[in-house]
């Protein structure tokens, strides 16, 4: 097999990487579902969700689980470490 070039091999990894982010999306959005908290912005690898104070430790270990297991399924033997954090304002 050839081993593409550099800039090959990033784009390669990048859409794949793309694309279990945005199943993780999904993974989300369907948990978060009956909840007062909803994505409000994505930006590069980082999902933003508003959410009531009260629900912020739930929203945390939805964002935590949603987004390991939408990585697992892409490399299983690679453990991917999520870490959200809890901050009273995104801007």
């Amino acid at each position: 097999m050839e081993v593409p070039d550099a800039e090959t091999a990033c784009h390669i990894i990048y859409s794949i990487c793309r694309s279990k982010q945005n199943g993780a999306y999904f993974g989300i959005s369907e948990k978060l579902n009956g909840l007062d908290a909803r994505i409000v912005h994505t930006l590069h690898d980082e999902i933003i969700v508003e959410a009531r104070d009260a629900i912020a430790d739930q929203v945390q270990a939805i964002m935590k689980e949603s987004m390991e297991e939408a990585f697992k399924q892409m490399l299983p033997e690679v453990s991917f470490v999520i870490e959200p954090k809890i901050a009273d304002s995104w801007g």
